[in-house]
């Protein structure tokens, strides 16, 4: 077997999450092949990565020193571990803000000729201004004209991975070379597990993974609930950590009860271990988002037999369908009547949303982009639920749980395909291993590597970040539920 590149892997830090377990992953998937590997990161781990070293660097924990002083500590761990410089330097999440020290060092890096590979799993410009606005602040020096060259530099020795191909095209739209956008799903890990018969099973187990914050719509998931299939229990998994998102968490459980749904909340929170487990005594898992990054609702379950239903994100699951993964029970719009909430009540709640949410970004609004914004929530004289904040759902809850006639006026009326046929979860399970599997991973991330390292390095420059973020502000991507509470409130 051939030497594969020295590489440096960078992240603020390694507690539990998706980005820390996407570099797991990347460390499990290369063991073997060739490639050797240094985890750098502001704080410890333990346990440690099997196989791979660990590096704690002063200055990557969120601030601290100079951008010059980190670059040298990155350096010099590097070197410690791997016994010559990387040839790769692959940082994560870089462009949110987190660290405006790691921003510029990266700066420097690439204005040296290093040769990097920066990976992005989520974008400040996507519904994330708070992020956005400390980006500007902190990185650019409050000066929006700075992002394109400081956040996103660019140079034939400077690559970029998304997750998925709309983020690589925005990417592309904003002036980096198609050569140099590359989209590296995520891995999807799954233990094996035995699937519990139906009719072993004492109920209909609706599950929803997730962390419950405001962009999962958890007011949709009880929309369903309120429907109440005999026999039907909703659970979802975990609750959230952040102060305001738990706030948000704790309303719809108190509205649940007040309600008396079948719903339990946060039932893995403490043990995330245990969802193979649910997993397969599923009928099926549910999906009510609005925003994803990578999707990995929409794959893991059909690695325990369970089927999909709930919200279509046709910009994330397009490239799931590419690859043959069916996923028929899912619908693009939930829409329910405006006269239950006053179609003028409704149209100035986007009409304000759109132009309070442009303006945290510093972006001018114009009228015609909130009458997009409009004719994307309101279909004549309906609007999609998931468009709501959660005021306007809440009182869409109130309406149909006191009228069970009400039902007939929503569409869909009935969760899409909660069951499906045990061969196309079989097959959904092949295509999902062959194609988003481990071993697929290691093979994209090493030729990725390879693409990196024999890459020439040249001047550096910038991307349009303007034309970047006018992509993730287009007006038909808008939801109330993408703008921040204002004063405690949330309507």
């Amino acid at each position: 077997m051939t030497a594969g590149p020295l590489v440096a892997v960078v992240h603020c830090h390694l507690r539990p999450g998706g980005v820390t377990r996407v570099i797991e992953s990347a460390c499990f998937a290369l063991c073997g092949q060739g490639c050797r590997f240094v985890v750098l990161a502001g704080e410890a781990w333990e346990p440690p990565f099997a196989g791979t070293a660990v590096e704690v660097v002063p200055g990557l924990d969120y601030g601290g020193g100079t951008a010059g002083d980190l670059v040298q500590n990155m350096q010099q761990a590097a070197r410690r571990a791997l016994g010559a410089p990387p040839d790769v330097w692959h940082f994560h999440n870089h462009s949110l803000g987190k660290n405006c020290q790691l921003i510029a060092a990266i700066g420097e890096m690439a204005a040296r000729g290093a040769r990097l590979l920066l990976q992005i799993h989520d974008f400040a410009e996507d519904g994330r201004p708070e992020d956005y606005t400390r980006l500007i602040a902190t990185a650019c020096d409050g000066r929006t004209d700075q992002a394109g060259r400081r956040v996103y530099p660019q140079g034939d020795h400077i690559h970029y991975a998304t997750l998925n191909s709309r983020d690589a095209q925005f990417l592309v739209c904003a002036g980096t070379p198609v050569d140099r956008v590359h989209t590296l799903p995520n891995p999807v890990r799954f233990d094996p597990v035995r699937r519990i018969p139906e009719v072993d099973r004492e109920e209909q187990l609706m599950v929803y993974i997730t962390r419950g914050i405001r962009r999962k719509n958890l007011g949709e998931l009880l929309f369903w609930a309120a429907r109440r299939v005999s026999g039907r229990r909703w659970v979802t998994t975990l609750a959230p950590e952040n102060p305001a998102a738990a706030r948000v968490h704790r309303r719809w459980a108190e509205v649940a009860a007040r309600l008396r749904l079948p719903m339990e909340f946060g039932i893995l929170t403490g043990r995330p271990a245990s969802l193979p487990w649910l997993l397969s005594r599923a009928t099926a898992a549910i999906t009510t988002s609005i925003r994803e990054g990578f999707g990995m609702a929409f794959l893991e379950p059909w690695l325990a037999g369970c089927p999909i239903t709930g919200r279509d994100l046709p910009e994330i699951t397009d490239d799931f369908k590419a690859s043959a993964v069916c996923l028929r029970g899912l619908y693009e719009r939930l829409d329910v009547p405006l006269a239950w909430l006053g179609r003028q009540r409704v149209i100035c709640a986007v009409r304000d949303g759109v132009k309070r949410l442009r303006q945290m970004y510093g972006f001018p609004t114009v009228a015609e982009q909130e009458e997009r914004a409009v004719g994307a929530a309101v279909h004549e004289d309906r609007v999609d639920f998931g468009r709501l904040n959660e005021t306007l759902q809440e009182d869409v809850l109130e309406r149909i749980t006191g009228d069970p006639s009400a039902w007939s006026e929503t569409s869909p009326s009935e969760l899409p395909a909660v069951a499906c046929d045990p061969g196309q979860a079989a097959r959904n399970a092949d295509v999902i291993r062959e194609t988003f599997g481990i071993s697929a991973y290691g093979q994209r991330l090493k030729a990725l590597y390879e693409r990196v390292a024999s890459s020439a390095v040249s001047p550096v420059s910038g991307l349009n970040a303007g034309v970047l973020l006018s992509k993730f502000l287009e007006p038909e991507r808008f939801f109330l539920l993408d703008v921040p509470e204002e004063g405690g409130r949330l309507d």
